[in-house]
């Protein structure tokens, strides 16, 4: 009978130590299986932070990464640490002109060189929309201006037509432990600057000729036509007895007067009238394209309200603005004439005139198309010729 108890007592522990065990087993796999949630959770926790360190444009570092990433190189072990500050030149000039698909195809351009030219230790951040920084561990001053230079070389050769690359690079470097990590970076922001200013008239003469270019290159009429607006506007002042100075605007202004149809559609510009609506909308678009693109050099600031104007009408029925009579600078008002009588006497694409017909219809627009004693002048200068 003892036997007997002991074998049921047996039975019974030993079913127990199995229910024991696999409780055991059970509670040890939902450990496991916790411990595995918590790894992925912190892996995917790691790969969205590291997801929200990248710009999505251009795929560098962000400004975020800077934030977080500063830290740990600025440390005794990775002197000397170099930085480098650049900044797009023309990116604002190419959003307005040609639009943001344009603008974000140049800084995807520049980021694609930081990324070839740079080297596998150094960070690369997108710093702010047209702002790059490069973070340079274990690279002395010399090391950092041989890359500066490498990237200016490359930059050259790139073009988001017509826009070239170009961008100021300030550049410093950090010796000493002591030394402030911002106050070297402002140093390099500093220089940048500096070489912004000392540069921007050489990129702004480059870029103005580059448009140039791309629109006569779109249109060899286009180029004609700014070059005999150009000369008649100028021989019309010169019968006005105007002053050398205005001379020189008269003259620059009329061979930019349609810089704006740079971003009209090539196909459009070649395309013989009369236009669509839809496509003289598009059209009319660009003595404001004109007044943006001049107004952003400085060489050329002082001639944008009159290209602005030049589609105006002495009795106020014109574009963009609608302004009437002498409201219409004066430039603008005497390309309004000079433009009208060379399209319609040599454009490929408009209606054949005589001089005889070409010089009626200015007369006939005096006083409601066209400013009557500018009209009364030219008619006067070209019957004299």
């Amino acid at each position: 009978m003892v036997i007997g108890i002991l074998s049921v007592a047996l039975i019974i522990l030993g079913v127990r130590y199995y229910e024991l065990h696999q409780k055991y087993t059970r509670l040890e796999m939902e450990n496991v299986k916790q411990d595995q949630m918590l790894v992925r959770d912190e892996i995917r926790q790691d790969q969205t932070e590291e997801l929200n360190f990248f710009d999505s444009l251009t795929g560098l570092y962000n400004r975020d990464a800077y934030v977080h990433k500063v830290p740990r190189l600025d440390t005794p072990g990775k002197l000397p640490i170099s930085i480098m500050v650049g900044d797009l030149n023309g990116l604002k000039l190419t959003n307005d002109i040609f639009g943001h698909s344009v603008g974000d195809q140049l800084l995807i351009a520049v980021a694609k060189v930081f990324k070839d030219v740079c080297r596998p230790q150094d960070l690369v951040f997108r710093w702010g929309g047209d702002e790059f920084v490069v973070l340079m561990p274990n690279t002395d001053f010399q090391e950092a201006l041989s890359l500066k230079n490498n990237l200016l070389e490359f930059m050259d050769k790139e073009t988001i037509d017509p826009i070239k690359l170009h961008i100021s690079i300030g550049c410093t470097t950090k010796t000493e432990p002591d030394q402030d990590f911002e106050m070297i970076f402002q140093r390099a922001e500093e220089e940048m600057y500096w070489n912004k200013t000392i540069g921007q008239s050489g990129f702004q003469k480059g870029t103005l000729e580059s448009i140039i270019a791309e629109l006569h290159g779109r249109s060899p009429a286009e180029k004609y036509h700014a070059e005999r607006v150009s000369e008649l506007a100028e021989s019309f002042g010169r019968f006005l007895n105007l002053s050398e100075d205005r001379l020189r605007q008269i003259r620059v202004a009329g061979y930019l007067h349609d810089i704006g149809k740079v971003g009209v559609d090539a196909e459009l510009l070649n395309k013989p009238f009369p236009l669509k609506p839809s496509e003289q909308v598009e059209m009319k678009r660009h003595p404001l394209v004109g007044f943006r693109l001049l107004s952003y050099f400085e060489e050329t600031a002082d001639l944008a309200a009159a290209v602005l104007a030049h589609h105006e009408r002495w009795d106020g029925e014109g574009y963009p603005k609608g302004v009437v009579g002498k409201e219409i600078p004066f430039i603008g008002r005497l390309l309004a004439i000079i433009e009208t009588y060379d399209r319609v006497l040599n454009d490929p694409f408009a209606q054949k005139f005589t001089a005889e017909q070409a010089l009626q219809l200015i007369g006939d627009g005096a006083g409601s198309k066209f400013d009557p004693q500018l009209t009364e002048s030219f008619i006067k200068m070209i019957k004299q010729n």
